[in-house]
């Protein structure tokens, strides 16, 4: 039963994941230009950090099922706002699902950490499955928005809202707080094959720093790529296709990392993984075919895939500040994309697309530098 609470994240993303791409690529259809697209992560991204600080003070244990039942009831009602025509009820609609989504992200972390079997080392399994499921869904979205009708899919998006909360509810009523489905161990307890990653460095600040430049990436990504498929003569369906290659490359690598060990804390794979991101931007930026775009998309999915592990890892790796430290993970990816797509947008509207994406590329490496230092320095690195 454990394992199904993962199908969640998927839901949930591949409705965010439909909504951007499809009003950035209608607004870029309309003739808008590039700042206005990005505003629509950044309108959602603003809302949802604003939220997502007060779910840190109101999240526990006890409550997250509660709320996650209440934000997919919200997701369902917010998805009905997109079939209204108007650029004005497109925009209510992402505030709204922003609201929405906050509400569900934070809670849905502490829910799933409160199932899993072990506090302490059991940590790195639920962050791979976790991050493997919104990439599947975040994937899933844009492509099938690609060839559906608009109204049909935002239809099909409230049916899941409801299908959710429901599903949740049955879920929590049988198993949530069940102490038994937990195993008891002493402390020192554990195998050899297992960590017990409560007693490691506290490196969560390290992955809101890396996180939240890779989503300033992401925004980027998620709103230029119709963008400039648009510009390219790409059509929807291949535009679609282009994005949902970077969240199933990411949902990939995230599958990859379910046996991890001790690599979130050792210099090598840190300079690895940023040296992917940059030079997947770089792709994006000078590329014009949808070759140099699927490789682009490809690289970018591994990167993401390791980022966002380590952005989930380590805040669930605390023994006592996990609920507190999920919540400030959602604002830094809010933050992060409202940062991203107002930068992008202002920057593709005063010089191109282009010159977003390889800005972007130069931090993403200054940011992977400082990074590998730091895990140069702690005595893990060695292990």
């Amino acid at each position: 039963m454990h394992i199904i609470i993962y199908l969640f994240p998927a839901l949930v993303n591949y409705i965010l994941g439909g909504t951007f791409f499809i009003s950035a690529y209608e607004l870029s259809v309309a003739g808008h230009g590039g700042f206005v697209v990005t505003c629509v992560v950044a309108a959602w991204a603003l809302i949802y950090s604003l939220v997502s600080a007060i779910m840190g003070k109101i999240t526990t244990v006890e409550n997250s099922a509660r709320l996650i039942v209440l934000a997919a009831l919200g997701i369902s009602a917010s998805s009905l706002i997109f079939i209204f025509p108007g650029i004005a009820w497109q925009f209510i609609g992402i505030a709204a699902i922003g609201v929405t989504s906050a509400v569900y992200c934070a809670p849905f972390q502490v829910f799933m950490k409160d199932l899993e079997p072990d506090q302490d080392s059991g940590v790195v399994r639920p962050t791979a499955l976790y991050t493997a499921s919104w990439s599947i869904g975040m994937a899933t979205g844009p492509f099938i928005f690609g060839m559906l009708d608009r109204n049909t899919g935002f239809i099909i998006n409230a049916l899941m809202g409801i299908v959710m909360a429901g599903s949740i509810w049955l879920i929590a009523k049988k198993y949530q707080g069940k102490r038994s489905l937990r195993v008891s161990r002493a402390p020192g307890s554990k195998t050899p094959e297992e960590a017990d990653y409560s007693r490691m460095p506290d490196y969560a600040w390290v992955g809101w720093l890396v996180a939240g430049v890779g989503t300033i990436a992401v925004s980027l990504v998620r709103t230029l790529i119709p963008y400039r498929a648009n510009l390219l003569s790409i059509g929807k369906e291949e535009a679609g296709m282009i994005l949902a290659v970077v969240s199933y490359a990411q949902a990939a690598m995230a599958f990859l990392l379910l046996r991890s060990r001790y690599w979130m804390y050792k210099p090598k794979p840190a300079l690895l993984i940023g040296l992917s991101g940059a030079l997947a931007l770089m792709l994006f930026g000078f590329g014009n075919t949808t070759s140099a775009f699927f490789i682009g998309a490809l690289l970018y999915g591994l990167y993401s895939g390791c980022i966002y592990f380590y952005l989930v890892f380590h805040s669930l790796a605390h023994p006592s500040k996990s609920a507190h430290y999920v919540a400030v993970n959602e604002m830094v990816v809010g933050i992060a994309s409202v940062a991203g797509a107002l930068a992008g947008g202002t920057i593709t509207q005063i010089f191109n697309a282009d010159t977003s994406f390889v800005l972007c590329g130069i931090v993403i490496v200054a940011v992977t530098c400082l990074q590998w230092r730091i895990f140069s320095l702690n005595k893990i690195s060695k292990i």
